[in-house]
């Protein structure tokens, strides 16, 4: 074989061996993705069976650590006294390892922290110095890589997830966006469970708050038009705002309409009912941070009231809420937010809340439906709304709140009249 000849051999060799290569890492990526994709939909299905918050972490964490993806995980949560991070479940060849985390407690310069207080997922790898102070127990347990993912729902979080891997070069883009996924569907489905909870507790915590001028455009309302503002309903919008129907006592329902134009957070008002001194408003709000916190905790808004610059505000929330970090969030949002008390008490189950109740076999949109157009007076007589106002408030159309209305009218008028037919169905 000539000279020439010899080295096309070894190029082409060369661009064959290469090529393999290339094709070998290809074929390793797609089984790695496949292997991810079987995962989360493994965690997805033990995340609807779960009861309760534990066993959502404990599944998590076991999932994770027993694929041959990964070596081990834990989810830790934020403590407010010297912002340290303590793990709540762990599963893998982690024992050592997490054990020092948990007895040291300190506050950490790592990619957990971060996750935590930034609520940005963080990848690294031993050799980043922001791994620090966790590197050289993490190398004893074969930890090479490192995601940190942020667990939460809406504002509310509940805490961060960290799983290890011995692979150096480990989450990758693919990898990261689905663990991103994972830690929105893990607080979602904690936030759903807070929600069932309340719902059906007997026992539950009350928390009476007062809020002062400059908290919420309804106090600071108050003072100004000297009147009383009471909240007689709320309900999230489509768009991720809220609606909040407020009565009105000593002062023209007119003028506080014409004073909330220029509130950037306010995206429309409607008198639902003028009668002088006296009325019902109807606000649609961008936002509410607020109402915000209250949902995303699990808790309820039970009562609201302000008069005269000073709001009053009754929440009730599960008796395990963490009650110092539902008031830190709230207090972003309402600097001047402040506990006035704190009690424990027993309470029968809503009738609402009762499982196989009439309401129980309302869909959660023909619940909305029905509630927004109840507190706007859809159903006095006369009206005080018309469909179409309602609808446009929800944003909806017409014909869509309709159908809502009728079907949620026959569910509860055949519980009603026809009794045995909802209790066969509630078998």
């Amino acid at each position: 074989m000539s000279g020439r000849a010899s080295e096309e051999f070894v190029r082409d060799s060369t661009d064959y061996t290469e090529c393999e290569r290339v094709l070998g890492r290809r074929r390793d990526e797609l089984a790695t993705r496949e292997r991810i994709d079987r995962l989360l939909l493994d965690i997805a299905r033990d995340l609807i069976g779960a009861t309760n918050r534990e066993a959502i972490e404990r599944s998590v964490c076991e999932r994770l650590a027993g694929s041959e993806l990964y070596e081990f995980a834990w989810i830790g949560e934020g403590v407010f006294e010297g912002d340290a991070v303590v793990p709540r479940a762990r599963a893998g060849d982690d024992a050592e390892y997490v054990e020092a985390v948990d007895a040291e407690k300190r506050a950490i310069s790592s990619a957990v922290e971060r996750a935590l207080y930034t609520g940005e997922m963080q990848v690294v790898t031993v050799d980043d110095a922001g791994f620090e102070p966790w590197r050289t127990d993490a190398i004893d347990c074969d930890g090479r890589s490192v995601v940190a993912v942020p667990l939460g729902y809406g504002e509310t979080d509940y805490g961060v997830l960290a799983v290890h891997a011995t692979r150096p070069d480990a989450f990758d883009g693919r990898e990261q966006a689905a663990f991103e996924l994972l830690g929105e569907m893990v607080g979602f489905a904690i936030n759903a469970l807070d929600d069932r909870r309340l719902l059906l507790a007997d026992a539950v915590t009350e928390l009476e708050l007062r809020l002062a001028s400059g908290d919420q455009f309804l106090v600071d309302h108050s003072e100004r038009f000297d009147c009383e503002l009471s909240v007689t309903g709320s309900l999230a919008t489509k768009s991720g705002g809220w609606l909040l129907y407020v009565t009105v006592n000593g002062a023209r329902p007119q003028a506080l309409r014409d004073a909330a134009v220029d509130d950037a957070a306010i995206e429309r008002v409607r008198v639902v009912r003028d009668a002088s001194e006296e009325g019902l408003l109807e606000y649609r709000l961008d936002g509410s941070s607020l109402l915000q916190v209250v949902a995303e905790a699990g808790a309820k808004l039970r009562d609201a009231h302000a008069a005269s610059g000073v709001g009053r505000v009754v929440v009730e929330a599960p008796r395990d809420t963490d009650i110092r970090g539902l008031m830190w969030r709230l207090q972003q949002g309402c600097p001047h937010a402040e506990l006035l008390a704190k009690h424990e008490r027993n309470r029968s189950v809503a009738k609402g809340a009762v499982p196989c109740s009439p309401l129980d076999r309302l869909t959660d949109r023909q619940r909305e439906t029905l509630e927004a157009a109840y507190h706007a007076g859809y159903f006095g007589w006369p009206r005080e709304s018309t469909a179409e106002e309602v609808a446009e408030s929800m944003e909806i159309s017409s014909p869509t709140l309709h159908r809502h209305l009728r079907r949620a009218e026959k569910q509860l008028l055949s519980a009603f009249l026809d009794p045995a037919e909802d209790i066969g169905q509630s078998r």
